[in-house]
């Protein structure tokens, strides 16, 4: 069966259904991320929960992430793309009221006590499952159907950053709501977020699209392309630094200096030609994690180094993804950018969670021990990649 052509005609990539589903991939991640700050501070107050028990139910939300990945394509073929994508991000925010819930009214019952470790694990496991499920039709999907066929590499890259930049700006209004509002607001807050994202995104429309005759309910179509996996495993170990890293920090002026590190890099790439593959900038990307991973290791050496190095993570971070997701959509034929997609976000996703979950278990003297090991896993990284992954770039004349 011939499927209707559903890419809508627009002279200019940046008409208003992009803008909207844009922000509402924005407004999405910044509802997930803001989490972080906020469910660690409450653990840290409520002592319901051991170190090991906090990392368990950060990390576990990795594991969700690919729960649904492989009915991904199934459902988006069966049932209309957009109302799955909208039931799914509407799912997300009932786990986040629920998660507001359950720290206002039964998190401090004695009688509860005992289950808080198993129902945190539960709702932060179906959060990463639905939260995964929404932004790979979003990403992979939505975002690609609604501009030509001509600027869907553009799409991908301009809705990779919009995530990117929610990874700073997430915690950093989590933060800020926590010291003007309180953990409950916050908590609150991020869930009326997505309910706004879930309102933009029904403000869009989107043409039927027939689907193919022969449906299969599992499949990796949407979800993970296998022939990437010389990219996936740095990109896995730089997301693992990368969530060490704003773990180990909860001040606004870290996020706020990541932030701007994000926009120096961006400024970067569109001054020397965002889409001129350079091989230079992975190494000076890598460079920069590795000197931010420095400064933060010896910021007794002089004052303003830890800022320095807020910076460089930023910009390093930045660069890194970034030509890793070029790389991913440059890799897959013309029928897998939507796999690409998935398994760029699945690989930085997992990597970040990990990376969160590493960092909060504590040695027996209360010291967290980010910086050896963050710093371990990234020159791993970048082993990997001079070894294999630049060489299968270089293969296949990436």
């Amino acid at each position: 069966m011939d499927s209707i052509d559903d890419t809508k005609h627009h002279v200019r990539i940046w008409h208003r259904d992009f803008w909207k589903l844009n922000v509402v991939s924005f407004f999405l991640a910044v509802s997930v991320y803001m989490q972080l700050p906020v469910f660690v501070k409450w653990m840290a107050e409520s002592d319901a929960l051991s170190d090991a028990q906090v990392s368990v139910v950060v990390g576990i939300y990795g594991l969700g992430l690919f729960l649904l990945g492989s009915v991904c394509s199934y459902l988006i073929q069966r049932y209309r793309r957009n109302k799955v994508c909208i039931l799914a991000m509407l799912l997300v925010a009932v786990l986040l009221f629920c998660v507001a819930y359950f720290k206002d009214n039964l998190a401090g019952e004695t009688s509860f006590a005992r289950w808080v470790f198993i129902a945190s694990c539960l709702l932060r496991f179906l959060m990463g499952a639905f939260f995964g499920l929404a932004y790979m039709i979003l990403n992979s999907t939505l975002i690609v159907d609604s501009c030509e066929s001509s600027r869907r590499t553009v799409a991908n890259v301009v809705s990779a950053w919009s995530h990117r930049l929610a990874v700073a700006v997430g915690p950093l209004f989590g933060i800020f709501l926590l010291d003007e509002a309180g953990i409950s607001y916050a908590m609150y807050v991020s869930a009326l977020l997505c309910v706004v994202s879930v309102g933009i995104l029904s403000s869009v429309s989107f043409p039927f699209r027939a689907p193919e005759e022969t449906l299969c309910m599992f499949s990796t179509d949407r979800f993970f392309m296998l022939m990437g996996m010389p990219l996936v495993f740095p990109l896995f170990l730089v997301s693992v630094y990368t969530g060490m890293m704003v773990m180990a920090h909860h001040e606004m002026v870290f996020y706020g200096c990541l932030a701007v590190g994000f926009f120096l890099a961006i400024a970067f790439l569109v001054l020397t030609g965002i889409n001129r593959i350079k091989r230079m900038y992975i190494y000076i990307g890598y460079i920069l994690l590795v000197a931010s991973g420095v400064c933060f290791a010896f910021p007794m050496l002089c004052s303003w180094l830890a800022d320095v190095g807020m910076v460089f993570l930023g910009v390093g971070i930045a660069m890194v993804t970034a030509f890793f997701h070029v790389w991913f959509t440059d890799a897959a034929d013309h029928c897998q950018r939507g796999t690409a997609q998935s398994t760029y976000f699945l690989s930085f996703e997992s990597g970040f969670s990990v990376g969160a979950a590493l960092v909060l278990l504590k040695s027996v003297d209360g010291c967290v021990v980010e910086n050896v090991v963050a710093l371990a896993v990234l020159s791993l990284s970048l082993f990997v990649y001079l070894l294999y992954t630049g060489r299968w770039l270089r293969r296949k004349k990436l």
